[in-house]
């Protein structure tokens, strides 16, 4: 079974990852690495230099290589041009989360996929790791019995992306009802929360769904926030509390 050739986009903060992972998976073969800058593109090829990996500077030229698939790890205001660029090109497409920056290119891409018959995939990130999976076998084979909630924290976010980053959408309304049934889409309903410029969150905080969060307002560690925070306040508690003004 020959190897799935495959091209990676951007070689910053996650292009690395990509590359290490498909260069080791037995079903794919690093092929090309593209990045504009210079620099970023000399310090990633170090590593696979030995593997006749191409090195280019643009995506003309990665166009021009015998390639059968690529992963776009670049910023997301790149990703609707580049996916639809190597889609129509007639390659299979992985982009890194979010896939686009808004829901319409988003459905572009999903449409431009299906007309050029390749593969659009999302990399959400621990979708295939370990863990997710052995939870989704106990989930399956009913191990766990019936589930009522499930809860989750990530205690590392990563780089800060100045463009897009961390949003709250939290449930006005419980996903399951009284007798444990899991909601439908019809049954619930969701509301962005607004973090202005300058406000920091205190790890494992709570914060409904409707809020916003003031410009350099603090929430407490653990808070549960149920109403606006103003702005340059510290709150803190459960529920959270207005303890003091910060200073400005």
């Amino acid at each position: 079974m020959s190897k799935l050739s495959v091209g990676v986009i951007g070689c910053g903060y996650w292009g690395p990852n990509l590359m290490r992972n498909f260069a080791a998976c037995p079903l794919t073969k690093l092929s090309a690495i593209c990045d504009a800058d210079p620099q970023q593109l000399s310090r990633a090829g170090e590593n696979y230099a030995a593997g006749g990996v191409a090195l280019v500077g643009s995506v003309d030229e990665l166009l021009q290589l015998d390639l059968d698939a690529v992963a776009i790890a670049t910023p997301v205001g790149t990703h609707f041009p580049l996916a639809t660029r190597c889609l129509e090109a007639g390659l299979h497409v992985l982009v890194e989360k979010p896939l686009a920056a808004s829901v319409e290119h988003a459905e572009a891409l999903a449409q431009t996929a299906v007309r050029c018959e390749r593969v659009l995939m999302v990399d959400h990130t621990y979708l295939f790791s370990n863990s997710i999976r052995r939870i989704k076998l106990l989930v399956e084979n009913d191990e766990l019995g019936e589930l009522y909630y499930i809860d989750g924290v990530r205690i590392n976010l990563g780089l800060f992306q100045r463009d897009i980053n961390v949003i709250f959408i939290n449930d006005l309304d419980p996903r399951a009802t009284q007798y444990g049934r899991l909601q439908t889409a019809q049954d619930w309903r969701v509301a962005p929360t607004q973090v202005c410029r300058g406000a920091s969150i205190g790890s494992g905080a709570v914060i409904l769904g409707g809020v916003t969060i003031g410009a350099g307002a603090l929430v407490g560690a653990g808070a549960v926030v149920t109403r606006d925070v103003e702005p340059h306040t510290v709150v803190a508690g459960i529920p959270a509390r207005t303890m003091r003004f910060r200073r400005t």
